[in-house]
């Protein structure tokens, strides 16, 4: 929940990915991934957070698909 709520605030994309890896580090990769994700988030967390330009946008399309379903967005609804 962290990770997205950062995510859509922080438009700075540097700071998101250093965000991102703090996040990480202090919580670990969440545990309900599936074993490439979590994969993926290992490493991001050991170099990918370097490569911010690539990084972020896939983690923002990922968090964006996995969370359609329960987040509404408020611009197809008013």
């Amino acid at each position: 929940m962290k990770m997205l709520d950062e995510s859509s605030q922080i438009r700075d994309r540097k700071k998101l990915a250093a965000r991102i890896k703090t996040l990480i580090d202090r919580y670990g990769v969440p545990e309900f991934l599936n074993k490439r994700d979590a994969f993926l988030f290992k490493m991001y967390q050991a170099f990918g957070h370097h490569f911010d330009f690539v990084a972020i946008p896939i983690i923002k399309k990922h968090l964006r698909m996995d969370t359609s379903k329960v987040i509404l967005d408020e611009a197809r609804h008013t």
